[in-house]
């Protein structure tokens, strides 16, 4: 009997040293309106990334305008802020030279659904480990501050299972860039071929930028004589479906050897090497 108790106690404590941490949720003050805590990472920039999931099990729809912080914001959770438990500093989500929150777009959340959030805070000290996350509407929850997360070159959009993967950054003899990536749409619905474009008026997937992570400068993709992205088309996306996607850009210095992509809707993919001439 005592075996048969040591050997059940030797198969139970490896799985409980690898129980995962309860996840951090922070309720809302509409009944079914939660926000988990996905991570908050220190990247190698020295900025914090958070990344969070809108989950509405609530009565009613979530307007994509609820989290932003002013009405020039667009949609973008900009009304989220760090605080530092030990001093209470507060800390807003970082801006572009734009002006721009440095945060994902936030789209309309139906009964039931889910959406995909991130945002970038510049300035937060390397002894802050850990910080209380305040969403207006949410209560607010301590999360640990980890290091970068493992070099990738994907990233998630704001509907869950939409996902792109880039290929690569080359540069050309002329010294203009191409990104080559694919979207891939493992989402609940098919994806329209318009989803991707910054302007109305653009009939490609223009909605691209690269940014230089030391000086947070975007470059936006080229553009042809008649004003449209130099890019591939996009198709509309079925569910369970993929699409190989291509964009130029001009003007990106030649010494910038690496760059995040930003691509409308998704997370920023950082790390990205430049390669070619």
């Amino acid at each position: 009997m005592r075996g048969l108790l040591f050997s059940a106690f030797l198969l139970a404590a490896p799985m409980a040293a690898h129980a995962q941490a309860a996840p951090v949720v922070a309720e809302g003050t509409a009944p079914g309106a939660s926000i988990q805590m996905r991570d908050l990472r220190r990247d190698a920039a020295g900025n914090l990334m958070l990344r969070m999931v809108l989950i509405n099990d609530s009565c009613c729809g979530i307007s994509g305008v609820v989290l932003q912080e002013k009405s020039e914001d667009g949609g973008r959770p900009s009304g989220v802020k760090l605080t530092d438990p030990a001093t209470g500093k507060a800390h807003r989500p970082m801006r572009g030279p734009d002006g721009e929150c440095v945060c994902g777009e936030m789209p309309n959340t139906s009964k039931g659904y889910r959406a995909n959030l991130w945002v970038k805070f510049a300035g937060v000290p390397a002894t802050v480990t850990t910080a209380t996350v305040e969403v207006q509407g949410y209560e607010p929850v301590d999360v640990p501050v980890q290091g970068p997360a493992p070099a990738t070159l994907a990233a998630e959009g704001g509907t869950p299972g939409q996902q792109i993967q880039v290929r690569d950054l080359k540069r050309d003899a002329a010294g203009a860039l191409m990104l080559r990536y694919t979207f891939i749409n493992n989402s609940c619905c098919g994806v329209s071929s318009v989803m991707l474009r910054e302007l109305d008026t653009d009939a490609k997937p223009s909605g691209v930028k690269l940014i230089d992570e030391v000086t947070q400068t975007a470059y936006g993709p080229a553009r042809l004589a008649d004003g449209q992205c130099a890019c591939s088309d996009m198709p509309n996306t079925g569910r369970g479906e993929r699409a190989n996607l291509w964009v130029k850009f001009a003007e990106v210095p030649p010494g910038l050897k690496t760059a995040s992509v930003v691509v409308k809707t998704f997370e920023p993919v950082a790390g990205v090497p430049i390669t070619g001439p």
